[in-house]
């Protein structure tokens, strides 16, 4: 095998793509609350590690202004349910959510419908309602370039260059 082929192997072999480790999946969460506000927002959820991260939740309801929440201390979850308490105050309250789905999360993304839910806002009860209907789920993914014609175009540089040089 000539040098050239040597150097073409190995920078085809730098072009696969490599199993990349499970990373946390990005979920989006729209809901219609019992007041006619709307809950929506997102989430990071790694299946492996039963573990949500990085929520970021918008609350628009009729009994509170428009609310962005994203510092959770999330707590006694499942795949199934997200349960959080807001650690630090947003509108001068804190704030309770918790979600239920009727599948389970994965990390292979999908879509599910909320069963229940609800958030509570400060004490004396304004600001707190729940969820009547909702879906949470993953945005379409972005399209990756597949790797065999990326690998052939970069096979074919290689021939034109070594063929330009003779």
């Amino acid at each position: 095998m000539t040098t050239f082929a040597v150097r073409a192997w190995l920078l085809a072999a730098c072009c696969l793509p490599l199993a990349a480790p499970a990373s946390p999946v990005l979920w989006d969460v729209t809901a219609t609350l019992a007041s006619g506000g709307t809950l929506t927002g997102e989430f990071a959820y790694d299946a492996d590690l039963n573990l949500y991260s990085d929520v970021s939740l918008t609350i628009s309801d009729t009994t509170v202004p428009s609310l962005t929440l994203t510092q959770w201390d999330v707590f006694n979850n499942t795949p199934n349910r997200i349960t959080a308490f807001s650690s630090a105050a947003v509108g001068g309250h804190y704030w309770d959510l918790v979600l239920g789905y009727r599948d389970a999360l994965t990390d292979a993304g999908g879509s599910t419908p909320v069963l229940a839910g609800s958030f509570y806002g400060p004490l004396g009860g304004s600001g707190n309602d729940s969820v009547v209907s909702g879906t949470v789920f993953t945005p379409a993914p972005v399209p990756a370039p597949p790797a065999l014609p990326l690998l052939l175009v970069g096979a074919g540089a290689l021939l034109t260059r070594r063929r330009q040089r003779r």
